[in-house]
């Protein structure tokens, strides 16, 4: 009889991503700091604690996959609370890495990481995985996110490299779904319930994945090992289409309010994604407009 292979995941809140949403073995960013042990394919064991904590995961339960997802991912949060969005990447990471030494670690990059090096012309788009990861502007807040993610895929390598485990990083590209928080299509939809027709960063573009596409997608990645792939749609957006397509299907009024985008926000943003179709190469992707009803 085979072993089991038991995997612990840590999801993260509903600003990341959508909450309750859950697709066969993976439940996937259920709530901040919640993790999740299971063998594959059978009902996961609920363990609620913080991972910031060291003493916590300490006490984690021995296991041979580390599914780490978790984040504080939030725009507004760049801005206001900029070290806690960095220390909430950091500190659960560096605790798990030491907790687990010899565990297939999977890791949760973020397209946030190559943004400075399109902002400055030094990387094409659709952008692939071997771009060089730059800040674009360390003084600004807005590259806390984006500073955070980058420390800790070197760390999750040099991890590999000096224990012998194991890695693999998917860089995710703008997940979206059900419950989200804090992100541009619910915080879009709300404003414009209320009569608000204000539209930030109207001309850039962006690549949303729908959040049953990524688990899908996480789950047939956790077969490749010491790789780093790129997560996202093959579909890249205007933010004024993704607006049109929303008020269109609300019913409501497309005279915009056109405003620029937050100072450090990249002007385009989508993954290369021949990598992932070499692993993948049959993917049926959920279309924009199907995803975005199930948002409203």
């Amino acid at each position: 009889m085979a072993a089991t292979i038991r995997t612990i995941a840590s999801m993260v809140s509903v600003n990341e991503a959508c909450n309750n949403h859950v697709l066969t073995s993976l439940l996937w960013f259920v709530r901040w700091n919640r993790l999740f042990c299971f063998p594959i394919k059978i009902e996961p064991v609920d363990w609620n604690g913080d991972l910031s904590s060291k003493k916590f995961v300490d006490l984690l339960p021995d296991v041979d996959t580390v599914i780490h997802l978790a984040a504080f991912n939030s725009t507004k949060n760049f801005y206001s609370t900029p070290f806690n969005v960095i220390d909430s990447i950091v500190t659960p990471t560096m605790n798990l890495l030491k907790r687990y030494p010899h565990a297939h670690f999977v890791y949760a990059g973020s397209s946030e990481e190559y943004a400075g090096t399109v902002n400055r012309g030094w990387a094409s788009v659709p952008t692939p995985e071997d771009v060089a990861l730059t800040i674009d502007d360390i003084t600004n807040p807005r590259w806390c996110y984006a500073s955070g993610k980058i420390a800790m895929e070197s760390a999750v390598i040099s991890h590999s490299v000096q224990y012998k485990n194991p890695y693999t990083i998917l860089r995710f590209h703008n997940i979206y779904g059900p419950g989200q928080e804090n992100h541009f299509i619910p915080e879009f939809i709300e404003r414009i319930q209320q009569g608000d027709n204000r539209l930030y960063g109207w001309d850039d573009t962006r690549s949303f994945c729908y959040i049953d596409d990524a688990v899908k997608l996480t789950i047939e990645m956790l077969e490749q090992k010491n790789q780093i792939v790129n997560i996202g749609s093959p579909t890249e957006s205007k933010i004024v289409d993704v607006a049109n397509i929303i008020v269109d299907l609300l019913e409501l009024s497309n005279q915009f309010e056109l405003l620029d985008s937050p100072p450090g926000s990249t002007p385009r943003r989508a993954p290369d994604l021949t990598k992932l179709h070499k692993f993948v190469p049959d993917f049926e992707w959920t279309d924009l407009r199907t995803g975005l009803k199930t948002c409203l």
